[in-house]
């Protein structure tokens, strides 16, 4: 219960409920935890016109919501990295853009619109006062408080967003992780918090661009299995064995299968945005078609079955034609 104010010009429950439903909407990672701090930035412009009304007395019933409002404001944001820490909500099932990547990214925009008054109070907080007074060349201090924070929020989501990866099989794990981390740096980009980021961390435009080659590179790796299918550890003799027959008919049969599963999974894996679906779709071709082509040519017109097409099913123009078809149910 909220104690019933003498003084008219205050109504602390008022302020209460709305610090209180935005740290509850940090609590879960979600839209509107900024809103204390829209309301913390009015309550400061009021009070000098508030000290003046009521001059020689001090506001104090307003002070005191003032001050309760901030320290509510700081403890939003670390109730939102605790948010993103324990988000248990299950990536989708094609990979796509996680919600907790939309919402961190969304929440770290809109505080920018705010840093002048997130700023100051971070700064009455030693780890982040000590923080920026190690930083040299800083221009804007309260850019630079924030810039530290936005940091703080973006390494706990990166890490909650590798733990999150782990549900995936191998391919689209990275998947998952190359859209997550692509959307999140042009996110930055466009935003312009890259600009302030750089204030803390000069690197993060750089590290993202590494991240994003790590995990392409790991999704290509996927194809791994499926080109072991393609060699073979001797050449089979100009006269075919029996076992050699058996040789090519198993690593035939074995490519079909695997690509078989691949194509009917990777269809459905999502890739929003075109560029990069684009460019995994020439990576792919560039990885696959070279091994597949020398494998196809050189064993695909010998006499090792009765039943050719049976186990060469696919040219290589077919696997470059499917592989166009990659991520377009999700597109």
């Amino acid at each position: 219960m909220c104690a019933p104010q003498s003084d008219v010009y205050v109504d602390d429950c008022v302020f209460q409920r709305a610090c209180t439903r935005s740290r509850r909407a940090c609590a879960r990672s979600s839209a509107g935890a900024s809103a204390c701090w829209t309301l913390l930035a009015r309550l400061q412009r009021l009070l000098p016109d508030m000290q003046r009304a009521l001059q020689p007395a001090e506001p104090a019933p307003y002070t005191a919501v003032l001050h309760s409002c901030h320290a509510h404001c700081l403890k939003s944001l670390e109730e939102w990295v605790e948010g993103v820490r324990s988000d248990s909500a299950a990536g989708a099932v094609d990979g796509t853009v996680h919600q907790l990547c939309v919402a961190a990214l969304a929440h770290c925009t809109t505080l920018a619109h705010h840093h002048n008054t997130i700023g100051p109070a971070l700064a009455t907080e030693p780890a982040y006062a000590r923080a920026v007074s190690q930083l040299t060349g800083v221009q804007d201090r309260n850019a630079a408080l924030l810039a530290l924070y936005v940091r703080k929020v973006l390494a706990q989501l990166n890490l909650a967003l590798r733990n999150k990866s782990e549900q995936y099989p191998d391919a689209l794990k990275a998947i998952f992780l190359l859209n997550n981390t692509l959307y999140l740096l042009q996110g930055l980009q466009r935003s312009g918090l890259l600009d302030v980021l750089v204030t803390v961390e000069p690197d993060c435009e750089a590290s993202y661009r590494a991240m994003l080659a790590d995990y392409k590179n790991n999704y290509l790796q996927s194809w791994n299995k499926l080109l072991a299918h393609t060699v073979l550890e001797e050449a089979p003799p100009p006269k075919l064995r029996d076992r050699d027959r058996q040789i090519l008919k198993d690593k035939f049969a074995s490519f079909n299968r695997e690509w078989e599963e691949c194509t009917k999974a990777q269809r459905s894996y999502s890739v929003p945005d075109p560029e990069l679906r684009e460019a995994l779709k020439r990576d792919n071709k560039e990885t696959l078609l070279p091994p597949y082509t020398k494998f196809y040519d050189t064993y695909g017109a010998l006499p090792f079955s009765k039943n050719p097409d049976k186990y060469v099913k696919y040219s290589p123009v077919q696997i470059a034609t499917q592989l166009d078809g990659y991520f377009d149910e999700a597109a």
